[in-house]
């Protein structure tokens, strides 16, 4: 690996850490790492987080897929049993309630699920608290970011376990909402 890619992996490593350790809102990942395609900046989160010790599972998106596994050598997996789950848009809808959530005496084996949006901002309202965040927030949610976490939240009611979320749009924004924040759609 030579030094820029060295230096963009953990620039967007850092970006990720950031974003979960303030919920909600939003990061950006390195500029200079996102080229002109759509996938850029999932296909750079995808490469900085998995490698061969990870299973992964993309819906529905075969030239993603292989592109990231012949990157990473991540190891296929369903979206029930897989580390990280990448989703795109509108199409990943419906997937949330097949995605590992851990058990509960390891909750922490949930998934960490990619979801590509469009637009992270707009005009639902969903409320978070937890940690990360200071009492409660109100963020501005495209619609498709309020689907995903509506159908999480109703997947909430065996806490501790779960899994953790990432939306990321083409222009490199990413957003995390951790298992741990509650959230609830106004």
């Amino acid at each position: 690996m030579d030094y820029e890619k060295a230096i963009i992996a953990q620039e967007t490593f850092k970006a990720v850490m950031n974003a979960f350790a303030r919920p909600f809102r939003e990061t950006r990942l390195p500029e200079r790492a996102l080229g002109g395609e759509e996938s850029s900046a999932v296909k750079l989160l995808a490469f900085t987080l998995a490698d061969n010790a990870v299973s992964l599972y993309v819906h529905n998106d075969g030239e993603l897929d292989a592109g990231i596994r012949e990157t990473t050598n991540a190891k296929p997996a369903g979206a029930d049993k897989a580390d990280f789950v990448i989703l795109r848009g509108a199409d990943g809808r419906g997937m949330l309630s097949k995605v590992n959530r851990g058990s509960l005496p390891d909750p922490q084996k949930g998934a960490t699920v990619i979801i590509c949006v469009p637009e992270l901002r707009g005009a639902a309202r969903i409320t978070a608290e937890g940690p990360g965040i200071a009492g409660s927030i109100v963020f501005g949610a495209s619609e498709c970011v309020a689907e995903y976490l509506r159908e999480a939240s109703a997947l909430d009611a065996e806490y501790p376990m779960g899994f953790e979320m990432l939306f990321v749009t083409p222009r490199g924004e990413i957003l995390a909402a951790p298992r741990r924040v509650r959230r609830e759609a106004l």
